[in-house]
């Protein structure tokens, strides 16, 4: 089985300069699943704008990620491990297609879901926080 490096080199070439894989694309990279997904997901590794030059399977999510929250694989940023199981946590009441990335992460990598329920105790005002919490509660249980 392929690791996070080569996972992200096989997409480098989708992942824009100035960007990082997120979401689905950032699970995939960390373990997730056996197929890539048919859509990536990159975000801004930059506090400037950018426009860049998009195949037609990549959405930019014009949002930037901080430094402290990426990770150099494969040649590319790619959003952590903790970071991406907040994000795909935070946008599940929106996109329930996401649950599949979220689950599988969780398991290749289950001691991300405690540290991501502490994480959510931190946030207030932030969208999805409670179906986040949810999710991760449930997740966490089958665990023990």
């Amino acid at each position: 089985v392929e690791g996070p490096s080569t996972r992200a080199s096989a997409v480098a070439v989708l992942i824009p300069p100035d960007t990082a894989a997120c979401g689905a694309t950032a699970a995939w990279i960390h373990g997730a699943g056996s197929m890539p997904p048919a859509v990536h997901h990159v975000r801004r590794a930059v506090p400037r704008r950018i426009r860049p030059s998009l195949p037609p399977r990549v959405v930019l999510h014009d949002t930037s990620v901080s430094a402290d929250d990426l990770v150099l694989l494969g040649g590319i940023a790619v959003v952590s491990p903790l970071r991406t199981v907040l994000d795909i946590s935070l946008a599940l009441h929106r996109d329930e297609s996401l649950r599949f990335w979220l689950v599988r992460l969780a398991e290749v990598s289950p001691e991300l879901v405690p540290l991501a329920i502490d994480a959510l105790e931190g946030m207030t005002r932030v969208p999805g926080t409670r179906t986040a919490r949810a999710v991760l509660q449930r997740l966490d249980l089958r665990r023990r």
